[in-house]
């Protein structure tokens, strides 16, 4: 188990047991079955998708871009880029700080730390009804996130 601080939040993460529980999942993120335009552009433009800084936290949570437990696109905004939402999940819990979810609703999951002007984040406790088996049972922390991209496959964009 690793102690860290990630922004606001004092975490304890079981690294191995995250890692582990990823390598046995091979049904979601850029490994995962949805193709539909929408992932397809998200999985293309993964790079353009988050910070360095954002990575840096999947890693020592043991995770990493093309293990999200889930992606989803809100919508176009009119500069052209596109919101997508979606999180990971890492086998741990959240020691100290405000649960994100505890600052939002359950209409407007929206970030409460914003790295970037196109990327926020938060970590909550809140358990998804779309977790990987390998994470079932397991204490769980879900790292949520938005982020804007543009659209770069040759798919009409269907917005």
């Amino acid at each position: 188990m690793k102690l860290l601080t990630i922004d606001r939040w004092q975490v304890v993460c079981d690294y191995e047991a995250t890692i582990a529980a990823y390598a046995s999942t091979d049904a979601w993120g850029e490994k995962g079955s949805c193709v539909c335009s929408y992932c397809k552009n998200f999985f293309t433009a993964i790079n353009q998708a988050y910070p360095p800084e954002f990575v840096a936290i999947l890693n020592q949570l043991g995770t990493r871009p093309g293990e999200e437990t889930e992606v989803f696109q809100y919508n176009r905004e009119p500069n052209g880029l596109h919101i997508y939402g979606g999180w990971f999940s890492f086998i741990g819990s959240i020691l100290s700080g405000i649960d994100g979810m505890a600052v939002t609703s359950e209409k407007t999951r929206m970030p409460n730390v914003q790295i970037t002007e196109r990327f926020g984040y938060f970590l909550t406790s809140d358990r998804h009804y779309w977790i990987p088996t390998a994470f079932k049972d397991k204490g769980l922390v879900t790292v949520e996130f938005t982020t804007q991209i543009p659209w770069v496959i040759d798919d009409k964009d269907p917005s």
